[in-house]
């Protein structure tokens, strides 16, 4: 099982079949018996020669008017900043495979890059960014155009450095999610066969039971007792994990529609993708 993830176990990353690279921007490889990515700030003696991981948590497309750790801040590793350092590891893995030795045996070829799989899963804190600074819906739609086209401009970058396959995820339903739910009126929804499915597994209080000041693993003390923000009883079937993140099984249902293609534009199956990338 993966580590170091917003959910009780793996990401849509960790299910893709294929060895990819994704940019929050990362490659994923699992279902080939291969091993989970590593992050590229984890980057002493780490193994990239399967994939990269760039993602953060709470990143976003545009440069954040807050950053981590200020009250509500974003990551300071926006897309820009991204692409830049895929940039740097482009260029230095082939420095270091060019040296040889222990260190070259982690890098990828340089044959990977172009029949790599580009996967993109980003833009979501932009607009909670706006909903949160209390702009009106009006000028959170106004700022789309501009969101769209820094991330198009990024993906032309990567294009014009030898990628050519991309795999970009919309952004997820914002407004069924518990930290915007507590802040902001209630959602219609649909079970899809999952149980209490607006409400947080890992969280404490409320109709959502979410609280922005004690998140899943921390500690809250009411009435002078000391309480574990912990799992719900089954989080197998439940959607959200932490009140903004999902659960492994919402990711895996939602997998399961994109690997199908129910959920993509055009509807290119996985597999189609597969050999696609690898020609």
């Amino acid at each position: 099982m993966p580590a170091r993830r917003f959910s009780d176990g793996r990401l849509i990353i960790d299910f893709i079949e294929l060895s990819c690279l994704l940019f929050d921007f990362c490659c994923v490889s699992r279902a080939l018996g291969l091993p989970f990515i590593n992050a590229y700030l984890d980057s002493v003696g780490t193994n990239f020669y399967h994939g990269i991981n760039f993602a953060t948590v709470a990143s976003t497309i545009r440069l954040p008017n807050r950053i981590m750790p200020n009250d509500g801040g974003f990551s300071p590793f926006y897309l820009d900043l991204q692409y830049s350092q895929f940039e740097q590891f482009k260029s230095r893995s082939h420095m270091t495979r060019e040296l040889g030795g222990l260190l070259a045996s982690l890098m990828p070829k340089g044959e990977y890059f172009p029949k790599a799989l580009y996967t993109s899963d980003i833009g979501q804190n932009d607009l909670a960014e706006g909903f949160f600074e209390n702009l009106t819906i009006q000028q959170i739609n106004a700022s789309v155009p501009d969101i769209v086209n820094k991330f198009l401009a990024n993906v032309k970058k990567i294009y014009r450095l030898g990628a050519r396959s991309f795999w970009i995820h919309n952004t997820g339903p914002i407004g069924c999610l518990p930290y915007v739910l507590t802040a902001f009126s209630s959602a219609e929804k649909g079970s899809a066969g999952f149980e209490l499915p607006l409400v947080t597994c890992c969280g404490y209080g409320g109709q959502y039971n979410f609280n922005a000041g004690v998140l899943c693993g921390g500690t809250i003390t009411v009435h002078g007792a000391n309480i574990f923000v912990g799992s719900c009883d089954r989080p197998s079937v439940r959607v959200v994990w932490d009140g903004v993140h999902y659960t492994e099984a919402a990711i895996k249902y939602i997998f399961d529609q994109i690997s199908t293609r129910s959920f993509s534009d055009p509807r290119v199956p996985l597999e189609q993708a597969r050999q696609k990338s690898s020609n």
